[in-house]
């Protein structure tokens, strides 16, 4: 006992004199050694050091008069209290921030806005974080900072890839990497490159992700930021997770654990604690699992993502262990956190419409601009026209320039009439688009929420008959939810592109169903087809029910797989050739039956009015499908 504590005077008898050190390194000023110690102190777990410092630096600030210092006072306090998810009082220091920024430092306003919109996003406020974010956006604009413009194009490109809006993602995260390289900022491309990486990665385009985190942990080493490091580390776990390189995964993975513990940064240690827990729990090591899942609950953070894949592993692992109680007790935890979850997704898609809006909303004012001058242009030429008219046909007759005018009043009454007309019906048809859109997201969220169960269903049962089954009805539900999608994204009411359905599909199912050590080539040859939903939904179907028995069952035989579809539509008849280059069926196609797959493409081909046809020639399985009549 006595060794130890000698050891822990020491520390702080090191410590302290660093501290003299340092002090001593500024004492002609001792206000910008305070805001250095409180920007120090503020990510590590010492936040009375911190708190301590910022009270020395506001009082030497006010005395000072140094409006910039105490901007950075408060801001540094700030970014302590949220190191330590204490968000309430982050959000407060930042309040006070405000008071310190010029009008006109537009820089500054977009920095804290920015770190405004994080904090809320935390507190999972999304319609307060699109709000500052977009706020910040202006801002980055009004004050040319390449900097601000691309750290905040990444917020915003964040914001999109969590709400699935990847086209747009994608344009914003380009915009920050552009930026960066153009300006060789090289810790604005570290963050590009990195969280770019994280969106292709979930939309698993892995390649293309492991370029993105290779430049930036490039950018992280030029920079000397070991967080960066462990963030790039952490992510090319997952990578190399997915590669199946299993050693590299936890390599990377205890590298970047090790910097989060040293650091206290509970919540990345957290995260990185279930990602290794998960991984272990997969290769059937408990006990390992059991440790890293339990470490991360240590840490539980107030995130509803993290803690239902967390309750639902531990739930999955105490199965595994035969510990039913504790398993139970999990699993009723994982419902909870997925029944707030749908309620969170609302709140998505309501911050989705308001970015909409926005973007909807700056057009229109642009367009609105043009119409206006193009009005006033007409207006002017108008009057023009009728002032030379007057001038000369007013000597000739009061009676003629009383007519003109009686009928120029009435003209103009009339199109007021009729533009005002023409307002509200387009009113109207705005507001149905709108609600068809909602009706077929709504739609998708639940089949994706059913979806999300069985997936849960499927993870937690033992019987592979059982686990098979569901998995089966999952991806039938996922082409179903793909349909929903398709008419949402398109905004079309009643009308889906086929040819894209299918491809979406396709890729859906090859992820699903990709077998080991087999190449299977997908083709699609198409004309432009857009049909009916309630014709592209048993289609839909169909083809999943042909294309997942093509994959588990077509090609034992061989290591070269080929799938091929060909939709032609003329008119109103249908006809979709589909065939792949596998063993074909044991039996002929009417025998084949018995199975619940076969039965379902034939009750749902007799439901549309169409006939399906099996044949099996030049080593191709071939089914046709055709309806005659598709309106």
């Amino acid at each position: 006992m006595f060794v130890i504590e000698n050891m822990i005077d020491i520390k702080k008898i090191i410590l302290f004199l660093l501290m003299v050190m340092v002090g001593s390194t500024h004492a002609t000023n001792p206000l910008e050694s305070y805001i250095n110690n409180i920007k120090y102190y503020r990510y590590t777990k010492h936040l009375d050091s911190t708190k301590l410092y910022f009270k020395k630096a506001l009082a030497e600030a006010i005395k000072q008069k140094d409006s910039v210092n105490l901007f950075y006072a408060y801001k540094y306090l700030g970014d302590g209290y949220e190191h330590h998810q204490k968000l309430d009082s982050t959000l407060l220091m930042y309040a006070n921030c405000k008071k310190y920024i010029r009008k006109d430092n537009y820089a500054r306003q977009a920095f804290l806005l920015c770190d405004m919109a994080y904090t809320y996003d935390l507190l999972h406020d999304y319609e307060k974080a699109t709000q500052l974010t977009l706020m910040a956006e202006k801002m980055a604009e009004k004050s040319g900072s390449k900097t601000q413009i691309g750290a905040i194009a990444i917020s915003i490109a964040e914001g999109y890839s969590n709400l699935k809006m990847n086209k747009q993602a994608e344009q914003y995260f380009k915009k920050s990497i552009q930026i960066g390289e153009a300006a060789n900022l090289q810790q604005l491309l570290d963050q590009a490159y990195r969280f770019y990486g994280i969106h292709l990665l979930k939309n698993k385009k892995l390649e293309e992700a492991y370029k993105n985190f290779k430049l930036g942990y490039k950018s992280a080493v030029v920079n000397k930021d070991s967080i960066s490091m462990a963030y790039s580390w952490r992510y090319l776990s997952e990578y190399f997770w997915y590669k199946k390189q299993i050693d590299s995964s936890f390599l990377l993975a205890k590298k970047a654990e090790k910097i989060w513990e040293r650091r206290a940064e509970n919540r990345d240690l957290s995260d990185i604690c279930l990602q290794q827990g998960s991984y272990y729990l997969e290769l059937n090591r408990l006990a390992e699992a059991e440790k890293y899942l339990k470490k991360a609950e240590l840490h539980a953070l107030d995130d509803l993502y993290f803690n239902e894949q967390l309750y639902t592993d531990l739930a999955n692992l105490y199965f595994k262990k035969n510990n039913l109680k504790e398993a139970f007790e999990y699993l009723s935890k994982a419902k909870n956190c997925i029944k707030q979850i749908n309620e969170e997704e609302n709140k998505s898609r309501v911050t989705s419409w308001r970015l909409k809006f926005e973007t909807d909303k700056k057009e229109a004012l642009i367009q609105k601009t043009l119409k206006d001058k193009a009005l006033a242009t007409e207006n002017t030429r108008k009057k023009t026209e009728l002032a030379q008219t007057v001038s000369i046909f007013l000597i000739f007759t009061i009676i003629s320039l009383s007519i003109i005018i009686v009928f120029y009043l009435k003209s103009k009454k009339n199109n007021k009439l009729l533009k005002k007309s023409n307002d509200a019906l387009e009113k109207l048809a705005h507001q149905k688009r709108i609600l068809l859109k909602e009706i077929h997201h709504r739609v998708k969220n639940n089949l994706t929420t059913l979806n999300s169960l069985l997936f849960l269903q499927a993870k937690a049962t033992k019987n592979m008959e059982t686990k098979a089954t569901l998995e089966e009805c999952q991806t039938r539900i996922e082409s179903m939810a793909l349909i929903h999608q398709n008419l949402y994204n398109e905004g079309e009411s009643d009308k889906v592109n086929f040819n894209k359905f299918i491809e979406e599909l396709f890729e859906s199912i090859n992820q699903s169903y990709a077998i080991k050590n087999k190449s299977i080539a997908i083709e699609l040859d198409q004309n432009d087809s857009s049909i009916d939903v309630s014709l592209a939904i048993p289609l839909g179907i169909i083809l999943n029910e042909l294309v997942t028995n093509s994959f588990k069952y077509a090609f034992s035989d061989t290591e070269q797989g080929k799938i091929n579809i060909t939709v032609n539509q003329n008119k109103n008849k249908l006809v979709i050739d589909y065939y792949d280059n596998g063993k074909g069926l044991t039996k002929d196609f009417d025998s084949e039956h018995d199975g619940f797959g076969f039965k379902l493409i034939k009750i749902l081909t007799q439901q549309i009015n169409g006939w399906i046809q099996y044949q099996f020639s030049d080593n191709k399985s071939r089914f046709t499908i055709t309806i005659n009549d598709i309106n």
